[in-house]
C-alpha cells in the first residue's frame, strides 16, 4: 500500500529512502529515523520519550522529524514506516494532537515527500536498521518532551484520588494533579457540581 500527499510527477532522480520507527521496551518509548542514499546511512536521529507517552506518539514524532529533515535537503524522499496509523494520521481533517497537526502542515508544504507503508519484520534492510536504532534510543536517545496523553492523566488523577473520600454540593471544585514526589504539574481539573454529590473512594 502507498500513501502519498500528491505532488510532482516522476523524476529522473532516485529518491532518498528514509525509514522511521518507534519502540517500547519496559515502558521506555523512543523515536528514530534513518536516511539511506545508495546504501550508506547518511543521517540518523534518535529521541527518547517519557514512559507516560504512547507508542503512537513515538511513531508520529519520528515521522514529523523525518519530514522536517527532508525540508532542509531539497530532495525527493520516500518516507517508509511499518506503522500504518501514523502514516494515515496526517491525512485526517480532524486532528486533535498538536504534533500530528504540525506533521500535516509540514507535509502539505513539501510536494517532494511520499509516505509509504512497509510490512514489518520481513527483512527490509532499512526498516530493520530503524528497528534496531529505535531499541537503542530507549537508552541513548535525545530527551524529547511531548504532552502526556489524556489516558495517562486520567489514570494519575484516579490513582491519586484513591486515599480520599470527598463529598461536595453546589460549587466548583479545583483539583491539581502531580506526579509522585517531583510535583511535576500534570493537569488542572475543574469539576462542575450541580445539586448532586461526587465521591472519590
Amino acid at each position: 500500500d502507498r500513501i502519498s500527499n500528491g505532488g510532482q510527477g516522476p523524476s529522473n532522480r532516485t529518491p532518498s529512502e528514509v525509514y522511521t520507527d518507534g519502540s517500547k521496551i519496559n515502558d521506555q518509548k523512543s523515536s528514530v529515523f534513518c536516511a539511506i542514499a545508495n546504501e550508506p546511512i547518511n543521517r540518523t536521529w534518535k529521541a527518547k520519550l517519557s514512559p507516560a507517552n504512547t507508542l503512537f506518539q513515538a511513531e508520529i514524532l519520528a515521522l514529523k522529524a523525518a519530514i522536517e529533515w527532508d525540508n532542509t535537503t531539497n530532495e525527493e524522499v520516500n518516507i517508509r514506516s511499518d506503522s500504518e496509523p501514523s502514516l494515515q494520521a496526517p491525512k485526517s481533517f480532524y486532528l486533535t494532537r498538536k504534533i500530528t497537526q504540525e506533521a500535516q502542515m509540514t507535509l502539505l508544504e513539501n510536494a517532494r515527500i511520499r509516505l509509504v507503508w512497509v510490512k514489518a519484520h520481513i527483512g527490509i534492510k532499512g526498516n530493520e536498521i530503524a528497528d534496531t536504532l529505535a531499541k537503542e534510543a530507549t537508552t541513548d536517545g535525545i530527551p524529547a518532551s511531548l504532552p502526556f496523553p489524556k489516558s495517562f492523566q486520567k489514570k494519575q488523577f484516579l490513582q491519586l484520588s484513591q486515599p480520599f473520600r470527598l463529598r461536595v454540593r453546589g460549587y466548583s471544585l479545583w483539583c491539581y494533579v502531580y506526579i509522585n514526589n517531583n510535583k511535576e504539574y500534570l493537569k488542572q481539573h475543574k469539576l462542575k457540581i450541580r445539586k448532586s454529590r461526587i465521591s472519590f473512594n
